[in-house]
């Protein structure tokens, strides 16, 4: 018996003389736990949640209706608005762009600055896209009024203007269409 208080000591020696690791308080454990779940849950809804940028990938899509060609004065504007359609409905805006330009420069129809609108927003230019869609979005009596608030709503939520974005889309939801449901729905998610 004696032997074994011997190894007894022994092993409270060894016990003492080894440094003590200090242990965490449970308030400490909890709080670190606490902020976990708190850093998790934020993530989560911010990832989920409908920011400008996701909703306009969500709603956006390039106009597919037929482009209208307008009144042709001579050859040259003939082939360029070809090529101008052409490229648009194959959707190469960068090519497609100089070409509407050129139309709308030569001649002021709102159709033809709608499809350049359009263009600039597929090409990136935002501030163009803008300008372009606004001169239609303007004119009540333009073939492409609806369709210029609308994508001119989605330019806005692209800038994380949603501001204006919304004060278009009221008074888009207010008319007959599709583009009434489309804006009401979008609403809903801003």
């Amino acid at each position: 018996m004696h032997e074994l208080r011997k190894d007894t000591s022994v092993f409270t020696i060894d016990i003492d003389s080894k440094k003590t690791k200090e242990v965490l308080p449970l308030w400490r454990w909890g709080g670190a736990i606490a902020a976990m779940i708190l850093i998790g849950i934020s993530y989560f809804w911010l990832s989920s949640s409908s920011g400008p940028e996701k909703l306009f990938t969500k709603y956006y899509q390039p106009y597919r209706g037929s482009v209208v060609a307008s009144v042709v004065r001579g050859d040259s504007l003939l082939s360029t608005e070809q090529a101008a359609i052409q490229a648009y409905d194959n959707r190469n805006y960068i090519q497609a762009v100089p070409l509407l330009e050129k139309i709308t420069q030569q001649e002021k129809s709102l159709n033809w600055r709608f499809y350049l609108g359009i263009a600039y927003l597929e090409t990136g230019d935002l501030k163009k896209a803008e300008s372009s869609l606004t001169v239609v979005a303007r004119d009540s009596g333009s073939l492409f009024y609806r369709q210029a608030q609308w994508y001119l709503a989605l330019v806005f939520l692209k800038q994380n203007n949603t501001d204006q974005a919304k004060e278009i889309l009221l008074v888009l939801k207010k008319q007959p269409g599709t583009y009434a449901e489309k804006a009401n729905l979008l609403l809903k998610e801003i």
